[in-house]
């Protein structure tokens, strides 16, 4: 049963859990915030497509990655052509790797946009 093993500890060793990921997130915002483009123009209307289609966007301090590419395929029922036809890109690392700053949140907000698109566009059903 998930959360068996938390049964087991002392408030201490709870308290310690707390404070070490709250040092990790810290740290990633710290690392993101030195890393990774944060801020876009864009990021309003990414928001806003998110919310029409139901989909809940990456925190900022991701970077991009296949994990939210994958998901973000997987929510709508596409596959991996659908993404190498917006992106010309194989896989959601290889973008990463080519557009070092880019964070979670462009990577989908560009994908949502493309969605979006293709659904006005008559390209695809809801």
């Amino acid at each position: 049963m998930a959360g068996e093993h938390l049964k087991n500890i002392t408030q201490e060793q709870r308290a310690e859990m707390i404070e070490k990921a709250k040092q990790a997130r810290q740290e990633k915002r710290q690392w993101a915030q030195e890393n990774l483009t944060l801020k876009h123009a864009d990021e309003n209307h990414w928001r806003e497509l998110a919310s029409k289609y139901g989909y809940r966007m990456p925190n900022k301090h991701e970077k991009a990655s296949s994990k939210f590419v994958n998901r973000f395929l997987k929510k709508f029922g596409l596959d991996k052509n659908f993404y190498i036809d917006h992106t010309g890109f194989v896989n959601g690392q290889k973008e990463a790797k080519a557009n070092p700053k880019m964070n979670a949140v462009q990577q989908i907000g560009l994908l949502l946009e493309c969605y979006d698109e293709d659904i006005r566009e008559g390209r695809l059903q809801k």
